[in-house]
C-alpha cells in the first residue's frame, strides 16, 4: 500500500550486506568469496531474482536448500490491513509473584522483601569445590539469579554471614509450622 516503497531497496542492501559480511567473518574469508561461493537466481512472477543459496547435500534424499533474496518489492494498492489488538496478559510473572508473597525465601519472615541479585550460578555445583553458602545453594535449587530476602536476610549475604543449608532450611520449616 505504501507509495515509497522503493525505500525498502536500502533496507534490503543493508540486510544482505550484513549477511554476507557476518558469512565471510564465520568463516574466515572474504566477502567476495561468499558471493562467488553462494551465488544464485530465482524467478518469481517470471522475473529474476539475484539471491544467496545454500545447498547441504544428504545421501538418498534431495539437498536441503534455503535461499536470501528474491523478494519482489513492488506496490501492492489491493492489499487490505487488519489490525489486531493485543490481549493483556493473564498471569504474572514469575519474579511479580515470588515479590507480592511478601515472603522471605531464606527464612520465610514475612515482610518488606529486598531482591538479592547475582550475575550468574554457572560455577555452583561444580565437583572438588568447597561447599557454597545456603543462599547459594537455594538460588541454585531454583534455578534463579533472583532470591526474595528480608532486610535481615539481605544484610547477613552481603556481610558474608552465612548459616548452614541445614540452619536456613529448619527455619523455614518452623515458621510454616506455626
Amino acid at each position: 500500500m505504501a507509495h515509497n516503497v522503493h525505500r525498502l531497496q536500502e533496507v534490503e542492501w543493508v540486510t544482505t550486506t550484513s549477511l554476507l559480511k557476518t558469512l565471510a567473518g564465520k568463516h574466515k574469508t572474504s566477502v567476495n568469496t561468499i558471493v562467488k561461493k553462494h551465488k544464485a537466481t530465482r524467478s518469481v512472477n517470471g522475473k529474476n531474482y539475484r539471491v544467496f543459496e545454500a545447498k547441504a547435500e544428504r545421501k538418498g534424499k534431495e539437498p536441503l536448500t534455503t535461499h536470501f533474496g528474491a523478494v519482489p518489492l513492488i506496490r501492492k494498492p489491493e492489499s487490505h490491513i487488519t489490525d489486531k489488538i493485543a490481549t493483556p496478559r493473564r498471569q504474572r510473572a514469575e519474579l511479580l509473584q515470588r515479590l507480592s508473597s511478601d515472603e522471605c525465601e531464606m527464612c520465610g519472615k514475612k515482610g518488606k522483601l529486598e531482591v538479592h541479585h547475582v550475575r550468574k550460578l554457572k560455577d555452583v555445583n561444580k565437583p572438588g569445590r568447597k561447599t557454597k553458602p545456603a543462599w547459594v545453594q537455594r538460588m541454585a535449587s531454583l534455578r534463579r539469579k533472583t532470591l526474595m530476602t528480608c532486610e535481615a536476610c539481605h544484610k547477613d549475604i552481603h556481610a558474608g554471614k552465612h548459616r548452614s543449608e541445614w540452619d536456613s532450611w529448619k527455619i523455614v520449616l518452623e515458621s510454616r509450622v506455626r
